[in-house]
């Protein structure tokens, strides 16, 4: 149940409003991905917010919720400044012993009122004593007349009688309020073990400043383990049926011990693996060779102080590996314009007031430029489709069969500003051997068909743009095949043949290919072209790093990076052809 409190930890800090929620009462399940090892749930909280400073302690979360995976974004009047994870302990056995019990805020009036009665019962009962030692000290008949005995008897009957009475009531009510008193003791100590739950644990702490009173509402995405599902299928088959003689129903096995009840909310199947990690991914190396037989913090407690508030530039870049993850990656390139040495540690990451994940920035000095990853952009949204593959053979003679394959990319920008600098990385195979060519047809980029002396062979015209090599070991030939092109004595290529590599390919309007390099350095025109055979990265060691990029390597390794501008709510398609061809009976491994 929401509460809402106001504190001031000290004179000088500002009045502070806790709102404290439990998560399965004051929120609901919007919805749940559930992979084939953990779900990802989101589910939403709306409360109010009064102006200034606000700490929302939500408790109850599952105490399988993976911390690296929470996510929270909000609506409404306030914005995000702290989130913190922490465990609830369960209560101490001394909170549940019948003494502590009875003198807590519900029990308390039924055992003040049981202390009230005992006291009156003890007060009636000191009276009667009191009477009797009375009545004793009348027994000689020289202290007193008979007609006056009779008289102090009667009236000594009397007043005990009133006082049993009295007493008997007194004790009937002290009955009843001690059976009350010892039945709230036990609602308390079994409400006490009901609303500790060990599979429900987990509590997030959030710090959000409102300029004025108002509702918001609060979501918190995060996955938990102990969850999964499987497909099972029903098959159905009717021999005596000529047409569709087979019902398959395709089903799921759910399972679920993250300690929350979904009951009537919506799940969403995933077949892909969930990625938390907020860095971009790496393409491996991908070749292709002929296969030969293998051989055999004095509290204790931490404490945030603000030591600065720094402002600075920054460029955002959105780049994605969708072979490995089809997740559009963001990360931003800073400079710190500060007179502060920034030193290692973690950061909270806010993108567009919503807390995004948590990331860390490396030691950075002064006038230094730095990345930060900001992790995964949902608002750009990416399908890898599926790869289009097609076998066929070529020539008369010397019978040749060629794989030809097509891969499409499609880029949707769902957000109401165009986007610019995102780029998609994929790659094609590399040959390992004489045997098997490669080619690109789409983009038209020109394949870096360098070699070392060795392995460098003849050109002919027809071979312009093939990846065929006269030996082992070298996937490209020189381009152009020519001695003015190329060093022949040397092997290294011509500044001629390095433009021609470099050069990037206008695909669509404000969508470009190229090679991919570590960085998308300014010293090369948007055609390619560069005075000088190196430039320098900008990524390992920053944009201006000294560093150079060899341009005689680009491409060698098969990746290409398109990089593009989108529209608002625009979607973009890139596709990337090659074909891969070798002598009839060559068995080629790694396609």
């Amino acid at each position: 149940m929401a509460t809402s409190t106001s504190a001031k930890s000290a004179a000088t800090l500002p009045q502070q409003n806790v709102v404290e929620l439990t998560s399965s009462v004051d929120s609901k399940i919007a919805g749940v991905s559930v992979y084939s090892h953990r779900a990802e749930v989101t589910r939403t909280f709306n409360f109010a917010l009064t102006s200034g400073q606000n700490q929302v302690e939500i408790s109850a979360l599952p105490t399988l919720l993976i911390q690296d995976s929470l996510r929270v974004e909000g609506k409404g009047i306030g914005t995000i400044q702290n989130v913190t994870i922490s465990h609830m302990t369960p209560p101490p056995q001394s909170e549940l012993n019948s003494k502590h019990l009875e003198k807590s805020e519900e029990a308390k009036p039924l055992w003040l009122k049981k202390l009230e009665l005992e006291q009156a019962i003890e007060r009636n009962d000191q009276s009667k004593n009191t009477l009797k030692k009375y009545m004793d000290s009348l027994v000689s008949p020289e202290a007193i007349s008979f007609s006056k005995l009779v008289e102090t008897t009667n009236e000594y009957e009397i007043a005990v009688t009133e006082m049993q009475k009295k007493g008997n009531a007194l004790a009937e009510e002290l009955e009843a309020v001690a059976k009350a008193l010892s039945e709230k003791k036990r609602a308390l100590k079994n409400a006490a073990k009901t609303n500790w739950d060990e599979n429900l644990t987990v509590k997030v702490s959030i710090h959000i400043l409102a300029e004025v009173d108002g509702e918001i509402e609060l979501s918190l995405i995060y996955a938990v383990s102990n969850t999964s599902w499987s497909p099972r299928y029903d098959i159905r088959v009717d021999t005596h049926s000529k047409d569709k003689a087979v019902s398959l129903a395709y089903k799921a096995s759910i399972t679920q011990m993250s300690g929350e009840d979904w009951t009537d909310v919506p799940l969403t199947l995933e077949t892909a693996t969930p990625s938390f990690d907020k860095t971009l991914p790496t393409l491996n190396p991908w070749t292709i060779g002929v296969h030969r037989p293998p051989p055999m913090h004095c509290d204790g407690t931490q404490h945030t102080v603000t030591i600065a508030l720094l402002e600075l530039d920054a460029k955002l870049c959105w780049v994605s590996v969708p072979k490995k993850d089809p997740k559009m990656y963001l990360s931003a390139k800073i400079q710190n314009v500060s007179e502060y040495a920034l030193l290692q540690g973690s950061a909270n990451v806010y993108v567009d007031g919503s807390f995004i994940a948590r990331s860390t920035v490396s030691a950075v000095n002064p006038e230094e430029k730095f990345e930060c990853a900001l992790g995964i952009d949902p608002a750009i949204r990416i399908t890898y489709h599926p790869l289009a593959k097609k076998l066929s053979q070529s020539g008369l003679l010397s019978k040749s069969k060629v794989y030809s394959y097509t891969r499409r990319i499609t880029i949707h920008n769902t957000k109401n500003s165009t986007v610019e600098g995102v780029k998609i990385i994929d790659q094609i195979p590399v040959s390992e051997d004489a045997t098997i060519i490669v080619k690109l047809h789409s983009p038209a980029l020109q394949l870096p068909n360098f070699s070392s002396p060795a392995n460098a062979g003849p050109v002919s015209p027809s071979d312009t743009g093939s990846t065929k090599n006269s030996g082992k070991g070298g996937l490209f030939r020189n381009i152009g095949g020519s001695s003015n092109e190329s060093n022949s004595t040397s092997g290294t290529p011509s500044n001629k043949a390095l433009k021609a590599v470099a050069k990037s390919v206008k695909v669509s309007p404000g969508v470009i290919a190229q090679w991919n390099r570590p960085d998308d350095s300014d010293s090369i025109t948007g055609d390619g072209s560069t005075e000088e055979t190196k430039v320098y990265r900008g990524s390992e060691s920053g944009p201006d790093s000294s560093e150079p990029l060899d341009l005689t390597v680009l491409g060698k390794d098969g990746k290409i990076s398109w990089l593009c501008s989108i529209p608002p709510q625009t979607k973009v398609n890139l596709t990337l052809q090659w074909e891969v061809s070798a002598p009839v009976n060559t068995e080629i491994v790694g396609i």
